[in-house]
């Protein structure tokens, strides 16, 4: 929860996709094969897209606070 403070939302639901929509839309689905996260934080935006129907097949996600990543 202390690192969810710090990069904003912190409700359960934010980190969730029930409906496996796409996480960014007007991103072609096909697009989504290999994702880059710079700023990652916590993992909010990579947890939605692994329950996107369109799950990448490679995520990389960094960030400058390695507490967020650990």
């Amino acid at each position: 929860m202390e690192l969810r403070q710090l990069v904003g939302p912190t409700e359960d639901k934010d980190y969730d996709n029930p409906t496996g929509d796409l996480v960014y839309p007007q991103i072609p689905g096909e697009l989504y094969e290999t994702v880059f996260d710079f700023g990652c934080g916590c993992g909010r935006i990579a947890r939605q897209l692994m329950l996107q129907r369109a799950v990448p097949k490679h995520y990389l996600g960094i960030d400058v606070n390695r507490r967020m990543i650990e």
